[in-house]
C-alpha cells in the first residue's frame, strides 16, 4: 500500500502548505522531513507527490482548454471529516538521537527549547492546530510547556483528546 512512494520523493501535505522529502515508509504511516527540517508522521493519504512544473504560454491554453471540455458537476459528499493534528514529540529519545550521552540535568532544558522552537515554526507556518506529546511522567515537562505558551495570548491549550494521547499531551489552537 505504498503507493508509488520512495525514501527520497518530494512530497506537499494535502491540508497543510507544507512541502518535504520521503524519510521512511510503514504500512500506511510516512515520516516526512518537511523544508525546516522538523520530521513529521502522516498518513500516506495526507501526501501528493511533488512535480516540476514546466509552463509555457501555449501549454496553458491546453490545459484550460482540455479542462472545460472535461468538466462534470461533481457530487459532494458530506463525511464528517476526522482532524488530524501535527504532533511534535518531546519525548527526549524522539528528540536528541544520542540521548544517553546527555547529561539527564540538561534533559529537561532540551526538551523546553526543542518545545520553543516548535512552537516558533508552527506559529510561522500557521498551523491551525497541532500537538506537543510530553508524556504522563512527573508533569515537570507539562508544567515548563504550559509556562511557555501562556505567553502567548492567541493560543489556547488543553489536553489533547483523551482517546488518542492519553494523558500526555497537549493540543494548542489559535483563538477565535
Amino acid at each position: 500500500m505504498k503507493q508509488g512512494f520512495e525514501i527520497g520523493d518530494k512530497v506537499s501535505l494535502i491540508d497543510e502548505n507544507l512541502n518535504g522529502t520521503v524519510k521512511a515508509i510503514t504500512d500506511n504511516r510516512v515520516l516526512v522531513t518537511i523544508e525546516d527540517g522538523f520530521d513529521l508522521e502522516v498518513n500516506l493519504l495526507q501526501i501528493v507527490p511533488c512535480r516540476e512544473l514546466n509552463f509555457s504560454i501555449g501549454n496553458i491554453n491546453n490545459i484550460k482548454r482540455e479542462k472545460n471540455e472535461n468538466t462534470k458537476p461533481k457530487k459532494r459528499s458530506k463525511s464528517p471529516k476526522k482532524k488530524t493534528y501535527i504532533e511534535f514529540d518531546l519525548h527526549i529519545d524522539k528528540l536528541h538521537p544520542d540521548w544517553k550521552t546527555l547529561d539527564k540535568s540538561n534533559y529537561l532544558n532540551y526538551q523546553v527549547s526543542a518545545a520553543q522552537g516548535k512552537l516558533d515554526f508552527a506559529i510561522k507556518k500557521r498551523i491551525p492546530h497541532f500537538v506537543f506529546i510530553h508524556g504522563v511522567g512527573e508533569g515537570v515537562l507539562k508544567q515548563e510547556l504550559y509556562t511557555i505558551l501562556g505567553r502567548y495570548d492567541f493560543l489556547i491549550f488543553e489536553d489533547a483528546p483523551y482517546y488518542k494521547y492519553g494523558l500526555g499531551a497537549t493540543l494548542v489552537r489559535y483563538k477565535l
